[in-house]
C-alpha cells in the first residue's frame, strides 16, 4: 500500500515538472490530456484556451462577454477535427454565459441547461467534469461513463492549480518578450562603446568627399577617318585586316567589277556604231545634198555615248579604295563584307592614328551625377586591373541614348592625360590599344559622404513611391 502511494505521488510530481517544463500552451494543453491518465482514469479529456486573453492586461466587470475558448488539445489525437460534436460542445459550453464555471465542477445532464440536454444524451456519457483554470484563462473538460470520487477531484484540483500558473507564465512571456528585446537592443545600443560608434558614424557622415559613380567604356579612336563606299556595288574583296596599321595608298578594298566592265563594253559598241553612222553619211554627202540636222543628231550621240564612257570610267575607278592616311584599320572581320552588296556613303571601315585615343564612357541615367568639362576620370582597363589610367572629362551627351548593355545611358568622352615625356607617352599608347574595354570611375562636385553611400537608397525609394 505505501509502494502504490509512493508511485502516485512520484507520477503526480512528474506530471508537475512536465507541465512547467513545457515550452508552449498547445504542448501544455498536450500535457494535460494525455499524461494525466497516468494519475486519473477518463475516456476524452479536452482543453480550451481563451484567445482573447493575451489582448486583455486586467480583469474587467463584464468577463463573460470578452471570453472566447477553442478547444487546443484533445487526448489521444494530435490533430482533431473542429466540427466534431465532441468539439462543438466543449466550445458552447465554455462560452455559454448562463453556466458560471468555478474551479473544479461536476456535470450532469440534469444539471444543465436545457439548452445542453439533448446534445449531451446524443455524446452517450453519464457525468463530466469542468477544471476552471482562472490565472491560466483555460478551461479542461474531461468525461467518462462512471461517477468520480471526491480524493479524484481533489487531486484534479492540485493539478489544474500548477496548470494554470504554468499557462500564465507561457502568456506573461509571449507579451513581454517583443518589447523585452527591444530594450534589451535600446540598452545596448546606449552602452558607451556603442555611443563612441554612433557619434563616429555621425561625423563621418558629414565628412566632404568628392561625389564618384562606375561606368563602363572603353578606348577610341580621337578623329577617324571613315572608308565608305564610292558607289553601289559589291565588295569582292578586302585586303587588310582588323586592326592592322597601314600607309598612305594602301590598297583597301577591292569591288566586283563584272557589271561596269559589262556596261563599257556595251558603250564602246554603241560608240563605234555612232561614229560609223557619221561616217557614211558624210561619204553620202558628197553624192548628194542632205540635211544638216542628221549630221548635228549623230554628233550629239557620240557625244553622250563618249560622257557615258567617260562615267563608267570613272565608275571603275573608284572600284579600288586606297588608305587616305597612316593609321590603325577598325572594322569588324573579312567575312561580314566580302560578297556583301553595299550602297554609296555607306561605312565599311576606320582608319584611326596611333597617338590620337579617347575614352568614350557611357553612364547609366540612374547613375548621373553632375559633370563639368574637365572633370576627373580613371581607367581600370580589364586586361589590367591594377593599373589606372587618368583622364579628364571632354564632353557629356545632353541625351540619354541606348547603350550596349541595352539601357539609356549617356555618351562621355574623355581625354588622358598628356605627359611630357615621350617615352612615358609612347608606352602608355601602347598599353592602352584601341577597343581596350574596362571600368571608368567619374568625380564630380563633392558632397557629404553620408549623402554619397544614401544616394543610391533614396533614389530607389523615390522612384518607388513617386515623391
Amino acid at each position: 500500500m505505501q509502494d502504490k502511494l509512493v508511485n502516485r505521488m512520484a507520477e503526480f510530481i512528474q506530471l508537475e515538472r512536465d507541465l512547467r517544463a513545457a515550452p508552449t500552451e498547445k504542448a501544455l494543453g498536450f500535457v494535460l490530456t494525455n499524461y494525466l491518465h497516468k494519475l486519473l482514469s477518463y475516456d476524452v479529456a479536452l482543453m480550451a484556451l481563451d484567445s482573447t486573453a493575451k489582448f486583455r492586461s486586467r480583469p474587467t466587470g463584464n468577463r463573460a462577454k470578452r471570453h472566447n475558448y477553442k478547444v487546443a488539445t484533445v487526448s489521444g489525437v494530435s490533430e482533431f477535427d473542429r466540427e466534431a460534436p465532441l468539439v462543438q460542445f466543449t466550445e458552447q459550453l465554455a462560452n455559454q454565459h448562463d453556466i458560471e464555471l468555478h474551479d473544479t465542477q461536476i456535470h450532469t445532464k440534469d444539471t444543465l441547461p436545457l439548452a445542453f440536454q439533448n446534445a449531451f444524451a446524443q455524446l452517450e456519457f453519464s457525468e463530466l467534469v469542468t477544471v476552471k483554470m482562472d490565472k491560466g484563462n483555460a478551461i479542461a473538460v474531461l468525461w467518462r461513463d462512471t461517477e468520480w470520487q471526491i480524493s479524484e477531484l481533489q487531486l484534479l484540483q492540485q493539478v489544474s492549480d500548477v496548470a494554470s500558473h504554468s499557462l500564465q507564465a507561457l502568456q506573461n512571456l509571449d507579451s513581454t518578450s517583443a518589447t523585452a528585446r527591444i530594450k534589451h537592443s535600446i540598452f545596448t545600443f546606449l552602452r558607451p562603446g556603442w555611443r563612441w560608434v554612433a557619434c563616429a558614424m555621425v561625423v563621418l557622415a558629414f565628412l566632404p568627399i568628392k561625389q564618384s559613380v562606375i561606368a563602363s567604356g572603353e578606348v577610341a579612336p580621337a578623329s577617324p577617318t571613315v572608308v565608305a563606299a564610292g558607289l553601289d556595288a559589291v565588295v569582292k574583296d578586302i585586303q587588310v585586316i582588323p586592326n592592322q596599321h597601314v600607309i598612305k595608298g594602301q590598297v583597301l578594298i577591292n569591288f566586283d567589277s563584272s557589271t561596269l566592265t559589262h556596261q563599257r563594253s556595251s558603250v564602246v559598241t554603241e560608240l563605234e556604231l555612232a561614229k560609223e553612222k557619221l561616217r557614211k553619211a558624210r561619204q553620202q554627202s558628197l553624192n548628194a545634198t542632205l540635211d544638216g540636222n542628221v549630221f548635228s543628231e549623230l554628233e550629239t550621240q557620240i557625244r553622250l555615248k563618249e560622257l557615258e564612257l567617260d562615267f563608267i570610267d570613272e565608275q571603275i575607278s573608284r572600284l579600288q579604295i586606297k588608305a587616305s592616311r597612316d593609321g590603325i584599320v577598325l572594322f569588324t572581320r573579312k567575312k561580314d563584307w566580302e560578297g556583301r552588296a553595299v550602297l554609296t556613303g555607306e561605312k565599311i571601315m576606320e582608319i584611326a592614328g596611333t597617338d590620337n585615343n579617347q575614352f568614350e564612357i557611357w553612364l547609366a541615367a540612374n547613375d548621373a551625377i553632375g559633370l563639368e568639362s574637365g572633370s576627373e576620370v580613371k581607367f581600370f582597363p580589364d586586361a589590367n586591373p591594377l593599373q589606372s589610367v587618368e583622364g579628364k572629362v571632354e564632353q557629356v551627351g545632353y541625351f540619354a541614348a541606348s547603350s550596349n548593355n541595352n539601357g539609356p545611358a549617356y555618351r562621355v568622352v574623355a581625354t588622358q592625360h598628356t605627359t611630357p615625356n615621350t617615352a612615358d607617352k609612347v608606352k602608355q599608347s601602347q598599353e592602352l590599344r584601341l577597343g581596350m574595354k574596362g571600368t571608368f570611375r567619374l568625380y564630380g562636385k563633392q558632397v557629404r559622404l553620408g549623402y554619397h553611400l544614401l544616394r543610391k537608397p533614396l533614389s530607389a525609394v523615390r522612384r518607388t513611391l513617386g515623391v
